[in-house]
């Protein structure tokens, strides 16, 4: 098996930053190369608000990877780019059906309860990024694994993905370029990508809540029977509370 590369940037209210990792066979990831940018006000509240400055910065970015030794002469032809930010958050949402008659749950029946919950779900400012599925029931019975389980009737609980429309937007904005043709470019929600990667299974069947301390932004995801139950995401971070900080210092003096 080749060995898998992977390009990642983040982009903060405080900094940019972009890696370039190498995959292994069993899942090990080996980081070849990383680079960041501190910023000040072309990213406000994690969403962009300066398209052409983050654009700068992140091509810069990607040059400084692609030149680096571990990485030369390799050149990034996808990108993966966190999304999260203000107004990122999950909305409850819920979608039932009746069945003829008690036979097998698919798949299928799955999907079709998603679409029906995602056209339940009214959210005008908002733009719906994904549907999780949080709890099922089959004919009134909770379960965890509806796939395989036999019923005629069945309802679904969602937590809705949604954030401003600006967030992602600007994201696609931003114009990446490389010695190679425009790369293809990929979304991971930040909040999940973080609580997979620092949050053990028992962790997330037990519950917890997982806190992100952002420079203008602290989002809160909260999991129990390894189920993602909600993210919240507070517009204040770090730089306020340095802000009050020398504040009340400057004051007392």
């Amino acid at each position: 098996m080749d060995t898998r590369y992977i390009a990642a940037i983040e982009i903060g209210s405080s900094k940019i930053k972009g890696l370039i990792a190498s995959v292994g066979e069993l899942g090990d990831i080996t980081l070849l190369a990383a680079e960041e940018t501190k910023v000040s006000n072309c990213v406000r509240y994690g969403r962009i608000s300066n398209v052409q400055e983050v654009t700068l910065h992140v091509n810069q970015i990607i040059r400084k990877l692609e030149n680096s030794p571990a990485v030369i002469p390799g050149k990034v032809s996808a990108v993966y780019l966190a999304l999260g930010g203000r107004s990122f958050a999950t909305m409850a949402v819920q979608a039932s059906t009746k069945l003829p008659s008690a036979i097998e749950i698919t798949a299928d029946t799955v999907e079709r309860l998603k679409r029906e919950a995602s056209f339940s779900l009214v959210v005008t400012d908002k733009e719906t990024l994904a549907l999780l599925p949080k709890t099922f029931y089959v004919d009134n019975t909770q379960v965890k694994n509806v796939v395989g389980t036999i019923g005629s009737q069945i309802k679904a609980e969602f937590s809705a993905l949604v954030c401003a429309p600006d967030n992602k937007r600007n994201l696609e904005r931003i114009k990446i370029e490389t010695s190679e043709q425009q790369p293809k470019r990929e979304y991971v929600y930040r909040p999940i990508a973080q609580a997979d990667l620092v949050l053990s299974p028992d962790e997330k069947q037990i519950g917890c809540a997982l806190i992100d301390f952002g420079a203008e932004t602290t989002t809160v995801s909260v999991y129990k029977d390894d189920v993602l139950q909600a993210i919240v995401t507070l517009p204040m971070g770090s730089r306020n509370i340095t802000r009050d900080l020398m504040a009340g210092l400057i004051l007392t003096e």
